[in-house]
C-alpha cells in the first residue's frame, strides 16, 4: 500500500510539473 501511494504521487508530480512547463512556455 505504501509503495502504491508513493508510486501515484510520484507519477502525479511529474505531470504537474510537465503541464506546468508547457503553460509556462506558452505565456
Amino acid at each position: 500500500m505504501k509503495r502504491r501511494k508513493s508510486g501515484f504521487r510520484w507519477k502525479s508530480k511529474k505531470v504537474i510539473n510537465r503541464r506546468r512547463r508547457k503553460g509556462r512556455s506558452r505565456l
